[in-house]
C-alpha cells in the first residue's frame, strides 16, 4: 500500500499482518526511519527496545527492504506511523513545495513559497491589508498570515521586507525560517502604496492673450482614491460678495464660488478653512484635513473674476488605494510516498 509521509511522519496503517517490508522511492533525502505505535488509532507514542533505544533501521534510497528484525516490535500494536528520521531529529520528506501567487494588478505580484517540501504547507494561508500608519506589519494567528502593507513608503513594503517579517514569525507545527517572498519586476520598480490627491486649479482671464490670474493647489486630507473628489469640485462666481462653498447629497460633490468683489474673501486660506468646515459628506479626513495653497500670483490678488477656471495637468496627482489581493492558501505541495507491504 501507497503511504505518504507529510512533513516528516506518515499516516497511520493499521498493523493487519505480521511480516513487514518497505520500499523506499528514489527521492528519499538520507534519514533513519522510526516509528510511533497506537491501540485506538488516535494516542500514538514513540517506539522504543526493551533497552530504551529508539527502534529505527536505515533504509536504502530507491530500494525495497524487509523490516524482520523490527516487525515483532510492531506487531502488539494496532497501528504504525512511519517517521523519517528520529523524534530528536526529523527530517522532512516530499517532492514539491507549496506556492502561491498574490496579483496587485499591472503585473505587479508576490510569490510566496514554502522553503519545506510537502503539503503540509498548504494550510498556510495569507492575508492582505492596509495598516493604520506608514510601516509594514505582519503578524501570524494560526496558520494565517497577515501582512498589512505600509502606506506611503514603497520601500517599506518591498518583497524583502515582507520576506524578512515573514520569516520571524513563530507558527506552531511549520518552520517558515525558509519562505520565500520574491517580487515581479513590475512589483519590484514600484510597491504598491496609497497616493494622496493633488488638483491643480488655474483661473483664466479671458482675452486676446488668455492671463492666469493665479493657481490653486488642493491636495487631500488623507491617502487614497476617495481624495480624488478633489478633481469634481464644480467651480463658480457667487451672485453676492461672500466665498460659498456646499456639498450636493445628490452627486456627492463639493461647489466652490468666490466672493465677487473682495479678493480677501477668496484667500487660499480662507477657501481650506471653509472647504475643511462642510458638513454631511461622505470624504471624511480627506475633505476635514485637506489644503489649499496660491501660488505667488493667486497670492498677490486673489481673483474675484476669472472668466474661467481650467484643470492642470502639471502637478496633478490622482489618489490611488492599495489593491488587496484575495486571501489565498499557499498550493501544491507534494509529499513523498513509499510502498510499505504486510503479510500474515
Amino acid at each position: 500500500m501507497k503511504v505518504k509521509i507529510k512533513d516528516s511522519l506518515s499516516e497511520a496503517i493499521a498493523t493487519r499482518g505480521k511480516y513487514l517490508g518497505v520500499m523506499i522511492p528514489s527521492t528519499w533525502a538520507t534519514a533513519d526511519i522510526t516509528f510511533q505505535v497506537s491501540n485506538d488509532g488516535g494516542h500514538f507514542l514513540d517506539l522504543y527496545d526493551a533497552s530504551g533505544a529508539e527502534i529505527s533501521y536505515t533504509p536504502d534510497a530507491g530500494y525495497a527492504s524487509s523490516l524482520a528484525s523490527i516487525q515483532d516490535a510492531i506487531y502488539p500494536f494496532q497501528y504504525v506511523r512511519f517517521r523519517s528520521g528520529t523524534s530528536a531529529a526529523p527530517v522532512v520528506q516530499g517532492l514539491e513545495k507549496a506556492r502561491k501567487v498574490f496579483d496587485f494588478g499591472d503585473d505587479k505580484t508576490l510569490t510566496f513559497e514554502s522553503g519545506i517540501v510537502g503539503s503540509l504547507y498548504d494550510d498556510i494561508s495569507v492575508v492582505f491589508a492596509v495598516n493604520d500608519s506608514d510601516a509594514l506589519a505582519v503578524s501570524a494567528t494560526g496558520t494565517i498570515i497577515t501582512i498589512k502593507l505600509a502606506t506611503e513608503t514603497a520601500s517599506n513594503n518591498a518583497d524583502s521586507a515582507i520576506q524578512t517579517e515573514v520569516q520571524a514569525l513563530t507558527i506552531t507545527g511549520y518552520d517558515v525560517t525558509g519562505m520565500t517572498v520574491k517580487g515581479s519586476d513590475e512589483y519590484n520598480s514600484a510597491p504598491p502604496v496609497q497616493v494622496t490627491a493633488v488638483t491643480v486649479i488655474d483661473f483664466i482671464q479671458a482675452g486676446e492673450s488668455p492671463t492666469s490670474l493665479g493657481i490653486l493647489t488642493l491636495t487631500a486630507g488623507a491617502k487614497g482614491a476617495k481624495g480624488d473628489f478633489l478633481n469634481h469640485i464644480s467651480w463658480g462666481i457667487n451672485t453676492t460678495d461672500e466665498l460659498s462653498i456646499t456639498y450636493s447629497t445628490e452627486y456627492d460633490a463639493i461647489s466652490i464660488d468666490l466672493a465677487n468683489e473682495t479678493p480677501s474673501k477668496n484667500a487660499a486660506t480662507a477657501i481650506e478653512t471653509a472647504l475643511r468646515a462642510v458638513t454631511g459628506t461622505t470624504f471624511g479626513a480627506f475633505l476635514t484635513s485637506a489644503t489649499v495653497t496660491g501660488d505667488a500670483t493667486y497670492n498677490a490678488l486673489p481673483p474675484v473674476a476669472p472668466d474661467s477656471f481650467g484643470s492642470l495637468t502639471a502637478g496633478h496627482v490622482d489618489g490611488a488605494d492599495i489593491p488587496i489581493p484575495e486571501t489565498a492558501n499557499l498550493l501544491g505541495g507534494v509529499d513523498l510516498e513509499i510502498d510499505v507491504a504486510m503479510r500474515a
